[in-house]
């Protein structure tokens, strides 16, 4: 997809992401947790940008990307204490430079615990 490496692209996918984060917390006990959030909720999340939900931040891209957009349910994984979580996506945005988050239509996730 060229959109996919669209820089304006993967900065609006940085903030979704960062916005569900944000506005999503998992107090739960529990090695690893999943929360799912729904399109709906993702849409009327707060957006890292004040005064803006997540949905409006989408709207006002769809221009400047110049490719329609439909904001899906997320998955938020939380680790418990002593579990590490290292994550894989593929294909990677082209010039992805920033490795504190991945980016790619299909993503990876595993949760391990590390022995001694």
């Amino acid at each position: 997809d060229l959109v996919a490496r669209n820089e304006k692209f993967v900065s609006l996918l940085k903030q979704v992401a960062e916005s569900c984060i944000a506005n999503n917390s998992d107090n739960s006990e529990a090695d690893l947790s999943q929360t799912v959030i729904s399109a709906d909720n993702v849409a009327a999340s707060v957006s890292v940008e004040q005064g803006k939900t997540v949905g409006d931040l989408v709207a006002l891209n769809i221009g400047q990307v110049g490719e329609n957009m439909a904001l899906g349910q997320a998955r938020m994984f939380t680790a418990g204490a002593g579990v590490q979580l290292a994550g894989l996506c593929h294909p990677a945005a082209a010039g992805h430079t920033d490795n504190s988050w991945h980016c790619g239509r299909y993503a990876a996730v595993l949760a391990y615990k590390s022995s001694g």
